[in-house]
């Protein structure tokens, strides 16, 4: 067995480590706890292993938080940024519905212009030039049209 995992302690036999959570770490620095005499038990059994506090990390890789006024910018420097700019607006209407609508907003975006962090290149008038994947997407048309 490599691991023993436990609520409050897990144990990595392979990489001689006891990690703690920051709850146990506080409790079994009080003497005379059960924590203190669990921890004490471990170390006695587990002498040649390090303990370490058990960090989480709350982001998720490779995710991005972006804003709305960073992707208008965006937007609003490509050449065809009209037609894009009504594309976004489209999603974000769309978005009103979603369980989460700056993920889908976020998730079209990005899918849309996948090159959003690397440099663009710029035309003779100054505007941005990206490769950009084609994305299928349902127009919503305007209230005025109906009429």
């Amino acid at each position: 067995m490599a691991r023993k995992i436990n609520r409050n302690y897990s144990i990595n036999y392979v990489r001689g480590i006891i990690k703690i959570s920051r709850e146990y770490e506080r409790r079994a620095g009080e003497i005379d706890s059960t924590e203190y005499k669990e921890l004490m038990t471990l170390r006695k059994d587990h002498p040649g292993m390090t303990i370490e506090r058990k960090t989480i990390n709350r982001k998720r890789p490779g995710q991005v938080r972006i804003s709305y006024v960073a992707m208008e910018t965006y937007i609003g420097c490509l050449q065809n940024k009209e037609k894009k700019f009504q594309d976004y607006e489209n999603v974000r209407k769309m978005s009103a519905v979603q369980r989460s609508p700056y993920n889908y907003v976020r998730k079209w975006f990005q899918d849309t212009f996948p090159d959003f962090r690397k440099s663009p290149m710029f035309d003779q008038e100054g505007l941005a030039v990206v490769p950009e994947k084609e994305v299928i997407m349902m127009v919503i048309p305007n209230e005025n049209d109906a009429a």
